[in-house]
């Protein structure tokens, strides 16, 4: 096949039908997606204080913004959360990555983000 030439969708079914070791592999990565997994970790600097993994199908994303806000929370006055939200509130990183990734609090912070259950650190 010349360079820069895509495969027919023919020849595609084929290597599915078949299991072409190219096929095999991007099946075992259609089955990771499957299966994701949040990463929660609360950190201090650099330092790890805490990690916890949570399938995806046992929480909403609405669901992991409010539990990384909540344990944000926890390092803050009642003063601080009534008059400065920002320092509680989750914002999504728009970086240039795929991956799902929220952050809340300063610091310490939470940081939630999306994995495939085969890619977990």
């Amino acid at each position: 096949m010349a360079l820069g030439t895509a495969k027919p969708a023919s020849a595609l079914l084929n290597d599915i039908s078949t299991g072409s070791p190219r096929t095999r592999d991007m099946s075992s990565i259609i089955d990771g997606f499957k299966d994701q997994v949040w990463r929660i970790t609360e950190m201090n600097g650099a330092e790890l204080i805490s990690e916890e993994f949570i399938p995806l199908s046992d929480a909403t994303e609405a669901q992991i913004i409010a539990k990384i806000e909540t344990m944000a929370k926890r390092y803050l006055s009642e003063r601080d959360i009534a008059e400065t939200p920002s320092l509680f509130k989750a914002d999504r990183d728009e970086g240039n990555g795929d991956r799902i990734i929220y952050m809340a609090g300063e610091n310490p912070y939470i940081i939630a983000s999306l994995w495939r259950a085969d890619e977990r650190p």
